[in-house]
């Protein structure tokens, strides 16, 4: 079994609902706004701001990601929608103006350029309404990069059984970074290796400006704090002038 389809069934265990992510997307959101989570994974944020009389659509290019997502949304009778979709097509399967889009998880990063990444933002800008927001997480690569950083937390899910060991390692040649996780749960264990582009603050800014976002704002989390370089998420949120 795939890599992705395994951490699919114990996506929602290892990375569960953050109840400050979730206050956080619907900030400021009007009843009935309508919200796109690109790289949507299992739905867990779409089906929570759903929960809250959002209408939420959930695009994701992994099937077995999609198809949990659908299941929870029935399971919760949550008004959420799910696609099948690359994130760079995210224009071609939602044709409503948006208020809200969100891409986290370290989702970005994933990406296979720079021009891609820019590609994607100015995508999202030409879905928005005027006014809407863009909100992206991903790791704070600036630290990343100036302190070294070979690895993130290990996370474990004791009652479940679960280790997800996540390494990184630079490749000097491309400054791209090998991604090399695995996961155990029980006795299995998978593991998958990936490229990311380790992008930093600043350059997430310029392109945001350059696809005519405004008032662009940096955050350490989700819970609003300030960025600085000490903190290991960065979260940025921009406005479609």
């Amino acid at each position: 079994m795939k890599f992705y389809e395994i951490l699919a069934r114990h996506y929602d265990d290892i990375f569960p609902l953050s109840l400050p992510a979730a206050a956080f997307l619907a900030e400021s959101l009007e009843p009935g706004a309508k919200v796109l989570d690109a790289a949507c994974g299992t739905g867990t944020y779409a089906i929570a701001l759903a929960g809250k009389g959002f209408q939420t659509v959930g695009v994701d290019i992994d099937e077995s990601m999609v198809a949990i997502a659908e299941a929870k949304a029935v399971l919760l009778d949550a008004d959420a929608d799910f696609i099948v979709s690359d994130m760079m097509d995210i224009d071609l399967v939602c044709t409503d103006e948006m208020d809200l889009i969100f891409c986290i998880g370290n989702s970005l990063v994933h990406l296979k350029d720079r021009q891609q990444v820019l590609d994607f933002i100015r995508t999202c800008y030409g879905l928005l309404k005027s006014g809407g927001r863009l909100i992206l997480q991903i790791i704070n690569y600036d630290r990343i990069l100036d302190e070294s950083i070979t690895s993130l937390p290990t996370i474990e899910v004791k009652d479940k059984d679960i280790t997800f060991v996540r390494n990184y390692k630079l490749d000097p040649d491309t400054m791209k970074i090998e991604f090399r996780s695995k996961l155990r749960v029980g006795s299995e264990e998978v593991g998958s290796s990936v490229m990311l582009l380790p992008l930093r603050m600043s350059e997430l800014e310029e392109m945001l400006e350059s696809a005519g976002f405004k008032s662009i704002e940096s955050f350490g989390g989700f819970d609003g704090s300030a960025w600085d370089n000490s903190k290991l998420p960065l979260v940025m949120r921009a406005i479609k002038a």
